[in-house]
């Protein structure tokens, strides 16, 4: 694998914001009209009786967050491939570089644009009952696309990006910046290199 090359050079939570900086195309946000995440822990908002509260999340900042947390296997895949190298297995090394190709595409998607972080949110899944609770929540959800009157959406990226182990201003400061920038389309999610 060549050092500065290879797929193990997985997209850091650096290169991520400073590709956020692309001039995207235009892509409807999923959180737009989302009440902020940021509130105190201990307040929880009133809401008219009969509200449904649905806790909603920008997928990117959840990809980000899951990059630097310890949740992250991408180091041990990193280990397994480089002892498949000194072992001499080559196919298993072939399959890790497959691999880790594939994952940074993945990474480049979830970071930059609208995909599914399923796997990441399963990882934190037993903290959820109590974000919910102190958010007064109904249900997380990753996006509504049209919503009834009586259902209210609360923003909550930052405290999912807390949960997964990101400091509360680093995520803030994070997700702030993710919200003045679109996410990329699919086509130009498609050219970026899943080897940078």
């Amino acid at each position: 694998m060549h050092a500065s090359h290879g797929p193990f050079i997985f997209g850091s939570v650096v290169g991520l914001l400073v590709a956020m900086h692309m001039s995207p195309v235009s892509v409807r946000t999923p959180i737009e009209n989302a009440e902020p995440a940021v509130m105190p822990a201990e307040a929880a908002p009133q809401s008219e009786p009969g509200t449904v509260r649905l806790g909603v999340y920008d997928s990117r900042g959840i990809a980000v967050a899951w990059v630097g947390s310890p949740h992250n296997d991408l180091g041990a895949k990193k280990d397994e491939h480089r002892r498949a190298e000194e072992a001499g297995d080559a196919a298993k090394a072939a399959a890790l570089e497959r691999w880790g190709i594939m994952k940074q595409r993945e990474l480049h998607f979830q970071g930059f644009g609208i995909y599914p972080v399923d796997r990441y949110i399963a990882d934190i899944k037993d903290q959820l009952p109590a974000l919910m609770s102190r958010r007064d929540l109904d249900a997380i959800v990753w996006m509504t696309h049209a919503r009834a009157d009586g259902v209210e959406t609360v923003d909550v990226t930052v405290d999912l990006m807390v949960l997964l182990g990101m400091d509360r201003n680093a995520a803030e400061h994070t997700h702030q910046q993710m919200r003045t920038h679109d996410p990329l389309d699919f086509a130009t999610l498609f050219e970026l290199d899943p080897r940078e």
